[in-house]
C-alpha cells in the first residue's frame, strides 16, 4: 500500500470534523495565503497536515509547522510518525534547540517558533520551504509575531510563491485581516463534546500578612488537591489539571497524593506533572494512555493548553492562573508573573474535556469573575524586553517598527532595548548593527549569555578553564537565575552537585557550538575571579558600587538593596546577575558575587572612563563643571573644575544636563514674568477659540505640551547658560511667540489684545491670569478692571475672539475698590444693582456723576466741576 492510500484511509476513518474541509483547504493554499479559524478538536494539527503532505502539491519542498513549545512539537512529531508507520526523522520530523530529527527525505517538519527566524536570516528566501504553517496562533508569542512578520516580507520581495498558514482556534481575525488583506478565510467547527462548567472559586483570602504570598499558593495549592479528590469520587475520567507554575505543580502533586493516601486509599491514581523543563520520558508518561486498572491526574501548566491531546482526559481542573513574562521597563527587570488568564485560554483549557465524550470542567473563579476576564491574553511582544527583536530586525536590514508586525511594541521598549543593546555593544554609535551584533545573533544563547561567552573567547582564546567557566555560568544563569539567595559561587557549585552528568553535559552542549568535554568536575573547579568576570559580562549595567547600609548603586544608574540575610561586608563591588523588584518598589539583589580588589584591578579599571561633566547644583542654582572617573553611571572619583562659561564643544552637553534638569523639576519651576505668563494664557485661548482654518492648528501651550517639545522651543536656546539666573534674562514671550507662525502672532494680537481702549480713550490692561478652560469646554475670558465713570457709554458687553469670548469687568470706585463684578453691561446698568451702589456712592463720592442712565452717558474721568 502507498503512503497517500495508507494516509487516506487514516483521514477518512478518523471522522474529524476537518475532513470535509480539506480539499477546500488544499485549493485555497494554492492560490494563495490562509487563515484558518478552526475549533478545538478539529483536527487542524493532526489530519490537515498529513492532508498536506500527501496531497499538496510542494515541488519536493517542505511543510514547516511552528508549534509554541518542545513538549508540542515531539508529540505531533511522533504521534503522526506513527500513524503512518514510520520513525520520526523521514517523512515527518522535528528541531528544537540542542535536537534535531530529520533527514532528506523529511517533507512535514515541526519545529519551535524561535528556529524559524533563524533560519530566515540565513536563507530569507526559505529556499527549501512550500508551506509554512503557524499553529495555535492565537497564543501571540514573540516568535510567531516576528517569524509571520519576517515570513511576509520573504514572500512580498523574495517568494511569490511561498505560502502562510495561520490557524488557531480564537483568532482576532480583524487584526490579522489587516496584516493580511488577500489571505482567504476560512473556518471549521471542532468536534466539541458538550461541556458542564463548574464555578468553585475559594472563600475569603489570606489577609495581609508577612507572608501573605506563600499563605495564598498554598491555600491554593490545598484547595486544587481538595477539588481534585473529589472529582475522582464524583467522575470516571482521567483529569488534567491547570496549575501556573513548576513549583505549584510539584506541591499540587505532593498534596493530591497525601489527601488520596488519607482520605481515598481505595483509588488506584497516577499523580503525573507535566510542563517544558521536565525530562522527556516523565512528558511522555503524562502523555500516554492510562492504565486500564489505574486513573490518571495530569497537573500541568498551559503548556496542555493547546494541540497537546492527552488520552483519557474528561475532566479539567482549571485555577484560572498563568506565569507569564513581563518586563517592568522602570527598572529593567523581566520575569515571570502570576496572572489571570484570558476568556480564550479558560475556552481552550476547557476543551481538552470534551475531546472524545462529554466532559466536565471545573473553574476556580466565580462565574461573576469569568465575565471580568479579558477577551485576549495580551500579545508576549507588548510585556517582554524586545531587545532581541531590534537586534534581529537590525540584521534583517530594517527596523523593528518598519517590520509588518501584527502589533508594534511601545515607545518605551524600544528606547530600553536601545539602552541594554548599547550596554551589550550590539549596536554602533548610530544605532546599526555592529560587528558583535552579528557575533551575537549566531550565537544560539540569549543575547546577555552569548555576549559573556563571545568576550571571554575573546580575552582568553586559548585558556580551556575560561571556556569551561563560561559555558557552566551560562548554563547556571540559564536555568536557575531567578533562585539564588547567595553568592553565586556557591549557589553554583551546589547546582551542579543536584545534576547528573548526562543532563548537564545535554545543557553545555546546548550553549556552545563547538563540541566541550563535559567533565563536571572541571565545571566544580573554576575559581571566583572565572566567575565575577562572567557575571560581570552577562549584565555589564547591573555592576553595582556600595553606597552604605546594603545599598548600590548599579552601573545603569538604578539602586539596589541586599536583604539583611545577604549583606557583606566591606565589599565596595559586586557584580549581580539576578534582581527582583518588590512589592514596595525597591529592587532587591538575588544573586551576586563580591569583586575582590585584585579582581576589580583586572576586571574593572580597563572599562573605567575618564570625562569632563556638567552637573546641575541645586544649592547654587547653578552647573558646576567636573572631571569625572566613571563605569557607566558610578562616579568612582571625580574633581572640580573652574567654570564661568561655556568652553567650545560643551554647548550640546549643557543642553543635554538642561533638559534633564527642567524635565526633573517640571514646568512650573522655570521663571516666567507676569508678560510671558499672559501672552501664554493668550495663546491657549487662540488654540482653543480660533475657527480659521487657513491658519490651523495652533501649536500646543498646556504645561504638559510645552514639556513635551522643549527640545524643540527652549533647549536650543540655552546653549551658553549655565544658571538659574541667566534663565531669568530669557525673552520667555519671544520663545512662545516663536511656535506661532506669522498669521497667527497676528491673529492674537488683534483678536486677544494685551490691551482694551475704553470709551474714554484709556487704553487698561486685559488680565489673563484667571483664564479658565474647564473639562467641559466652558471658558472664562480674560479680566478688566476700571473706575466705573470710564465704562459709562458702554451698552453691551465687549467681546474677544471675533465674538467668542465676553470680558469679565471688575467696576471699581473712584478710591479704586471693587464695586462690582460683570459679564453683562447692559443687564447691570439696567439693575437694582447699580440703583443700590449709585445711592451709595452719591453720599461717599458726591462729587462724582453718578447717572441713573449710565449706559447712554459718555465716559469720563473728570469731577461734576469740571463737566459743568
Amino acid at each position: 500500500m502507498t503512503l497517500n492510500s495508507f494516509l487516506l484511509i487514516i483521514i477518512l476513518t478518523s471522522q474529524l470534523p476537518i475532513i470535509v474541509h480539506l480539499h477546500r483547504i488544499r485549493e485555497s493554499l494554492r492560490r494563495g495565503n490562509v487563515i484558518l479559524s478552526a475549533a478545538p478538536g478539529a483536527g487542524k494539527s493532526t489530519a490537515l497536515l498529513l492532508d498536506l503532505l500527501c496531497h499538496l502539491p510542494t515541488d519536493g519542498k517542505k511543510i514547516l509547522v511552528l508549534q509554541p513549545r518542545r513538549v508540542i512539537v515531539r508529540a505531533l512529531a511522533n504521534y503522526l510518525s506513527e500513524q503512518v508507520g514510520e520513525s520520526v526523522g523521514q517523512r515527518i520530523g522535528y528541531q528544537i534547540r540542542g535536537e534535531r530529527k530529520v533527514s532528506n527525505h523529511t517533507r512535514l517538519e515541526f519545529l519551535t517558533e524561535a528556529i524559524l527566524t533563524r533560519r530566515l536570516q540565513n536563507d530569507p528566501e526559505l529556499s527549501d520551504i512550500a508551506v509554512v504553517v503557524f499553529d495555535e496562533f492565537h497564543e501571540r508569542s514573540v516568535h510567531s509575531d516576528f517569524g509571520l512578520a519576517l515570513a511576509i516580507e520573504s514572500q512580498t520581495a523574495l517568494r511569490e510563491d511561498l505560502r502562510l498558514l495561520v490557524m488557531s482556534a480564537t483568532l482576532d481575525m480583524q487584526l490579522l485581516t489587516s496584516l493580511m488583506p488577500d489571505a482567504e478565510h476560512l473556518t471549521v467547527e471542532g468536534r466539541q463534546f458538550p461541556i458542564t462548567y463548574n464555578y468553585c472559586p475559594m472563600l475569603a483570602p489570606v489577609k495581609n500578612t508577612r507572608n501573605k504570598h506563600w499563605q495564598q499558593r498554598d491555600r491554593l495549592e490545598r484547595f486544587v488537591a481538595s477539588v481534585v479528590v473529589n472529582a475522582l469520587e464524583a467522575h470516571c475520567e482521567d483529569i488534567l489539571v491547570f496549575m501556573p507554575s513548576v513549583r505549584s505543580i510539584q506541591n499540587t502533586c505532593d498534596l493530591i497524593l497525601t489527601t488520596l493516601s488519607e482520605q481515598v486509599s481505595s483509588l488506584a491514581v497516577d499523580v503525573l506533572p507535566l510542563y517544558g523543563a521536565l525530562k522527556r520520558i516523565d512528558q511522555q508518561r503524562a502523555i500516554a494512555p492510562s492504565r486500564a486498572d489505574r486513573r490518571k491526574v495530569v497537573v500541568a501548566t498551559n503548556i496542555a493548553e493547546t494541540s497537546l491531546t492527552i488520552d483519557g482526559i474528561g475532566v479539567v481542573i482549571d485555577s484560572g492562573l498563568e506565569r507569564r513574562l513581563e518586563i517592568d521597563l522602570r527598572t529593567g527587570i523581566q520575569g515571570l508573573v502570576t496572572k489571570s488568564i484570558s476568556q480564550a485560554s479558560a475556552y481552550q483549557r476547557a476543551g481538552r474535556a470534551g475531546r472524545l465524550a462529554n466532559g466536565h470542567c471545573y473553574r476556580l473563579w466565580s462565574k461573576e469573575a469569568h465575565g471580568h476576564l479579558a477577551k485576549q491574553s495580551p500579545p508576549e511582544i507588548t510585556q517582554i524586553d524586545v531587545s532581541p527583536l531590534v537586534l534581529q530586525a537590525l540584521a534583517w536590514g530594517t527596523q523593528l517598527s518598519d517590520l509588518p508586525l501584527l502589533t508594534q511594541p511601545t515607545n518605551a521598549q524600544l528606547t530600553a532595548a536601545k539602552h541594554q543593546l548599547t550596554w551589550l555593544q550590539a549596536i554602533d554609535d548610530k544605532g546599526g548593527l555592529s560587528r558583535h551584533g552579528t557575533e551575537l545573533i549566531q550565537n544560539p544563547s540569549s543575547l546577555r549569555l552569548a555576549h559573556m561567552q563571545i568576550k571571554i573567547s575573546q580575552d582568553y582564546p586559548q585558556s580551556c578553564s575560561w571556556a569551561h567557566a563560561a559555558v557552566g555560568i551560562a548554563a547556571y544563569l540559564e536555568v536557575e537565575q531567578s533562585k539564588p539567595r547567595q553568592d553565586i559561587a556557591s549557589a553554583y557549585k551546589q547546582w551542579l552537585d543536584g545534576l547528573d552528568n548526562t543532563t548537564f553535559s545535554r545543557m553545555a552542549q546546548s550553549l556552545q557550538r563547538q563540541s566541550i568535554n563535559a567533565d563536571m568536575s572541571i565545571f566544580k573547579s573554576i575559581s571566583l575571579m572565572q566567575v565575577a568576570s562572567c557575571i560581570a559580562l552577562t549584565y555589564p549595567d547591573w555592576i553595582g558600587f556600595h553606597l552604605g547600609h546594603g545599598k548600590y548603586k548599579l552601573s545603569n544608574g538604578k539602586q539596589v538593596v541586599m536583604t539583611r540575610n545577604d549583606r557583606v561586608e566591606n565589599a565596595q563591588w559586586l557584580c549581580i546577575g539576578g534582581l527582583k523588584q518588590s512589592d514596595t518598589g525597591d529592587i532587591y539583589v538575588t544573586g551576586y558575587q563580591i569583586i575582590a580588589p585584585e579582581v576589580e584591578q583586572k576586571l574593572l579599571t580597563p572599562e573605567y572612563v575618564t570625562l569632563i561633566s556638567i552637573k546641575w547644583n541645586g544649592d547654587s542654582q547653578r552647573f558646576q563643571r567636573l572631571q569625572q572617573t566613571r563605569l557607566g553611571e558610578i562616579v568612582v572619583k571625580q574633581r572640580p573644575l573652574s567654570f564661568s562659561g561655556v568652553k567650545h564643544g560643551e554647548d550640546q552637553n549643557v543642553k543635554q544636563e538642561w533638559f534633564k534638569v527642567i524635565t526633573d523639576k517640571g514646568f512650573s519651576w522655570l521663571p516666567l514674568p507676569p508678560s510671558a505668563v499672559s501672552f501664554l494664557y493668550r495663546c491657549r485661548l487662540a488654540e482653543k477659540l480660533c475657527q480659521r482654518q487657513a491658519i490651523m492648528p495652533f501649536k500646543g501651550f498646556s504645561k504638559q505640551s510645552l514639556m513635551d517639545g522643549i527640545d524643540e522651543w527652549l533647549i536650543p536656546h540655552l546653549s551658553q547658560a549655565i544658571s538659574f539666573e541667566d534663565l531669568k534674562r530669557l525673552d520667555w514671550q519671544q520663545l512662545f511667540c516663536n511656535r506661532l507662525t506669522w498669521d497667527q502672532q497676528q491673529w492674537v494680537s488683534q483678536h486677544l489684545p494685551n490691551q482694551y481702549e475704553l470709551p474714554s480713550g484709556d487704553k487698561l490692561k486685559l488680565d489673563y491670569s484667571q483664564v479658565a478652560i474647564t473639562a467641559d469646554e466652558s471658558i472664562k475670558g480674560p479680566t478688566l478692571a476700571a473706575r466705573m465713570q470710564l465704562l459709562f457709554g458702554l451698552q453691551a458687553t465687549p467681546t474677544l475672539a471675533e465674538g467668542k469670548l465676553s470680558i469679565t469687568f471688575e467696576l471699581l470706585s473712584p478710591a479704586h475698590r471693587l464695586l462690582q463684578t460683570t459679564q453683562d453691561l447692559a443687564s447691570f446698568w439696567q439693575s437694582d444693582s447699580y440703583q443700590a451702589i449709585k445711592k451709595e456712592m452719591k453720599g461717599r463720592y458726591p462729587k462724582h456723576l453718578w447717572p441713573d442712565d449710565p449706559a447712554n452717558t459718555a465716559a469720563t474721568k473728570q469731577t461734576k466741576r469740571h463737566l459743568v
